[in-house]
């Protein structure tokens, strides 16, 4: 993690699944999956919002403990306990500064 810490953020804050839970394995027991960038993308790193809830670190994503599901059509509660399922989706969002295309 040092070697890759030099590179891209691997600190907090983590995203997680909005009651404070950031693993991701599929029994939410692990961290395995994370979105990690650079300083340069970083600071353009803005909260991940669904429906009316806002995730300042970004979201772990479990249809499980997400509510209202209606905010995610057509999710079902039990989507995230799917057969073999072994990973939670993680989402950071960022706002790039819209530049012109060259001509």
């Amino acid at each position: 993690m040092g070697t890759l810490g030099a590179l891209v953020g691997t600190g907090a804050p983590y995203p997680d699944d909005g009651h404070g839970n950031a693993n991701t394995s599929g029994n939410r027991s692990k961290p395995h999956d994370w979105v990690m960038v650079d300083n340069d993308l970083a600071a353009h790193q803005v909260a991940t919002k669904i429906g009316t809830q806002s995730f300042a670190a970004g979201v772990v994503f479990d249809s499980r403990v997400f509510a209202p599901l209606t905010d995610v059509p057509p999710i079902q509660a039990s989507d995230s306990a799917s057969s073999n399922m072994q990973h939670m989706p993680v989402v950071k969002d960022f706002v790039l500064d819209t530049v012109a295309p060259p001509p």
